[in-house]
């Protein structure tokens, strides 16, 4: 009996990541206002995103067991 697949993986993860940056994409090409005060909102909620996902991936993947386990002897 093959193992069950995993339902929530790094890769759904990285796909939200993709849509968030198409949708900040989206919002600074089609804004009628290209003020600094605009960018700069959209490119700091994109960053404070990308921080939080680029953690949940993390925990994700140490959680997984798929982060390095070796040791570095000196």
């Amino acid at each position: 009996m093959p193992a069950p697949a995993a339902t929530f993986t790094v890769r759904h993860v990285q796909l939200a990541r993709a849509a968030l940056a198409a949708i900040a994409a989206l919002m600074i090409t089609f804004s009628p206002d290209h003020s600094a005060e605009v960018g700069l909102a959209v490119f700091s909620g994109f960053a404070i995103a990308t921080g939080l996902i680029m953690f949940l991936s993390a925990w994700l993947a140490a959680k997984a067991g798929a982060v390095g386990t070796t040791s570095c002897s000196a």
